[in-house]
């Protein structure tokens, strides 16, 4: 085995981390989980892993949040992502896209259809990210488990960019 620090592990060469991998599930069983640890410890092949190799009855959506600048940017990738899983039932994020529509008078297209979140509908963000959610929770009877990879990252950019306060609303929310 060779050293590989930063790059890509397949899941299947992840190696001694799955005691904490089973105390990480059994802790998801009662509440959300924060991993932490200095950088280039594991945390990300941890979460790819149990992303990969998910338990029965559970949803994994994975996504890496680095690069995020806005609320809105995030409410637009888990909406693509809550889309994306939704498409394959041939089911769509209607309270979202209704609730976009509304916004903006835009008519917004079926499955497959690529969502751009329009200008005026940017204060909204929080709404639209319930709705996002909601319309998951409905159409699936799984548990839903939102590995957010760099989130930490995210927040610290959106408070750069937007001040402390909107970093908190979006962590609250």
């Amino acid at each position: 085995m060779k050293a590989n620090p930063g790059g890509y592990i397949p899941s299947a060469e992840v190696v001694g981390r799955d005691s904490l991998i089973q105390k990480i599930w059994r802790s998801l069983e009662r509440q959300s989980v924060v991993l932490t640890a200095e950088r280039r410890m594991g945390k990300t092949s941890i979460v790819k892993k149990m992303a990969d190799e998910v338990q029965a009855g559970k949803l994994p959506i994975y996504r890496d949040l680095e690069g995020i600048k806005t609320p809105v940017d995030f409410v637009q990738v888990v909406l693509r992502d809550v889309e994306g899983y939704l498409s394959r039932q041939r089911v769509t994020a209607g309270r979202t896209r209704k609730f976009l529509s509304e916004l903006s008078g835009l008519e917004i297209g079926g499955f497959g259809t690529s969502i751009k979140i329009p200008e005026i509908a940017a204060p909204h963000w929080k709404e639209l990210l319930s709705k996002t959610i909601e319309d998951l929770g409905e159409n699936q009877e799984q548990i839903i488990i939102f590995f957010w990879d760099e989130l930490p990252l995210m927040l610290y950019d959106i408070k750069r960019a937007s001040g402390e306060d909107l970093a908190m609303e979006l962590l609250d929310t």
